[in-house]
């Protein structure tokens, strides 16, 4: 079995938050209200959605439980992924740590 990990924040989703901001304490809406970045999404269920090779998962950093219930619902509506393929690590951990205690892996991230 192959990983694709995947970062949300300027991969799927929309850098910044929709007030304009590039960053800033997390306030309710910031991640719900970004647009997806559709052609990024669309190859990545091209390339592995259909794959009995690949295991997609989310890899994303969440600066506090309510940012990642909103995460979770942006997830829900525009990047349909099963709940134990979404991780979601604190400002201060490493995604590549996280990515490298899997067997090895294909990423698709950025």
């Amino acid at each position: 079995m192959k990983y694709v990990f995947v970062d949300m924040d300027g991969t799927i989703a929309e850098w910044g938050y929709p007030d304009g901001r590039i960053t800033g304490e997390y306030k309710f809406g910031d991640y719900i209200g970004k647009q997806p970045i559709n052609d990024v999404i669309a190859e990545i269920y091209n390339m592995y959605a259909n794959s009995q090779d690949h295991t997609i998962f989310i890899v994303s950093a969440s600066p506090n439980t309510k940012a990642t219930i909103e995460k979770n619902a942006w997830l829900n509506k525009f990047f349909i992924i099963p709940y134990e393929n979404r991780i979601f690590i604190s400002q201060g951990e490493n995604k590549i740590d996280i990515i490298h205690t899997f067997n090895y892996i294909d990423t698709y991230y950025t």
